[in-house]
């Protein structure tokens, strides 16, 4: 069975036709190597790779000593947990989502662009699209392939997409600060609003506590006042009886001794015999 092994010139061209696809549709490479590759040509010794690879747990090996003789490239893995992936990007952009406020409210290319950071042929944001459509290779080859985009492309090289990308992290980090600060200065002045409205419900209910306690004192005031007054006029009852006993008293022999008269001069109507000058 006959394994076949990737060479530096066929990296050359797949890297030089990444770079054509993702940044300069309809040009020609201005690098050499990458520039008349055919997509069909391209496709087919991917494939031809790709089989090779399946074929033999070895190829990966092999082909590092094709391309470089000083690497030894593990087999063959995911390339998912690069430092550098999409995904990575892409968590550092959720904190600028979250919130309401007008820095939560932006994302990645937002922060950018209000940072001045333009796309460029050295951008990294370019380049990580690049290393996601080489995620069938392994990190080692995906790094091979990109410096040799860097010798085959002179408008872009590798210094400059690492300084673009410091550039975009310090960007970004800075906006997360101002994010940071953002939410900090809204908690502070929430904070501020609760306590101004538990000092003011404070004053509210110690207001309330002392009407009540005003109130109070006038219902003991109202009930001892009602306790007296009613006293008194308890009194005078007592005092109109005790007047009205006593001129009873006063009255009660004269009405006896106008009685015992009135009876009197009565029966001496009644038998003529006894009155005066009857004997």
């Amino acid at each position: 069975m006959r394994i076949w092994f990737p060479t530096m010139g066929f990296l050359r061209k797949v890297a030089g036709a990444f770079v054509e696809l993702e940044d300069q549709p309809g040009k020609g490479s201005s690098g050499s190597g990458g520039g008349g590759l055919d997509l069909a040509t391209l496709d087919a010794e991917t494939a031809a790779l790709l089989a090779g690879l399946e074929d033999s747990g070895s190829a990966a090996d092999a082909g590092g000593e094709a391309s470089s003789p000083a690497a030894t490239p593990p087999p063959p893995r995911a390339a998912g947990a690069s430092a550098n992936s999409p995904a990575s990007s892409s968590a550092s952009d959720s904190g600028g989502a979250a919130g309401a406020g007008a820095l939560r409210g932006m994302d990645a290319d937002a922060v950018f662009a209000q940072a001045g950071i333009a796309d460029s042929p050295n951008s990294a944001q370019r380049v990580l699209k690049i290393i996601a459509g080489l995620k069938m290779f392994p990190p080692e080859q995906q790094l091979t392939m990109l410096r040799a985009i860097d010798d085959a492309d002179p408008s872009w090289s590798e210094d400059a997409v690492l300084e673009d990308a410091r550039r975009r992290q310090l960007a970004l980090r800075e906006h997360l600060q101002a994010v940071a600060d953002e939410v900090a200065a809204q908690v502070a002045g929430i904070r501020q609003q609760i306590a101004s409205t538990q000092a003011e419900s404070q004053s509210i209910i110690a207001d309330i506590d002392e009407r009540i306690a005003t109130l109070q004192k006038q219902r003991e005031e109202a009930l001892v006042a009602t306790t007296h007054s009613v006293d008194e006029l308890q009194q005078h009852i007592r005092q109109a009886e005790t007047e009205s006993v006593a001129a009873q008293q006063r009255v009660s022999g004269e009405v006896d001794a106008l009685g015992n008269l009135i009876v009197f001069f009565g029966s001496s109507k009644a038998d003529p015999s006894s009155g005066p000058g009857s004997a």
